[in-house]
Formats: C-alpha cells, structure tokens, sequence
C-alpha cells in the first residue's frame, strides 16, 4: 500500500508530516491518517510523536488547529470526498 506524504512544518533536523493512504485503502486498525510530529530532544535528535485518526472531521479539527496556514489538496487519497 502507497501513502501520501504531506509537509505540515520543516523543521531543522526533521519535518512534520501527514501520512493518508490511497483511494480505497486504510492504515492498520482503521485508521485513514496519521501524523508524525518531532519536538526537538537535543542538538542531534528530535523526540518522535505519532498521531492516529479515524475521521476525517476530528483530522481537519487538529489541522485547523495545530496548522491553520497548511493547504492541502486530498485528491486522490482516501479523505477525497
């Protein structure tokens, strides 16, 4: 299974990202996205933070949220309709 790969923020070791699989299919236990943010640890590793949603709706509330200047075009993606 393919995922798409969306810059939410660049960091200065590693960037924030949104992971959504493709059209007709779901990540393990049901989830349809999943963010991996990093919080900075120390001056050679950043802390790792994996976000799972379920919805779609709870997904947009936290982008809205968290990153309110991200634009990001779901076509393709499951999240399309």
């Amino acid at each position: 299974m393919n995922a798409y790969k969306f810059i939410l923020q660049e960091n200065t070791l590693t960037d924030n990202i949104l992971l959504v699989p493709t059209n007709g299919y779901i990540f393990k236990f049901g989830y349809i996205a999943q963010i991996k943010e990093y919080v900075y640890s120390n001056e050679w590793s950043d802390k790792e933070l994996i976000k799972n949603f379920r919805s779609k709706k709870q997904l947009l509330k936290y982008l809205s949220k968290k990153y309110p200047d991200v634009d990001i075009d779901f076509s393709g993606t499951i999240l399309d309709n």
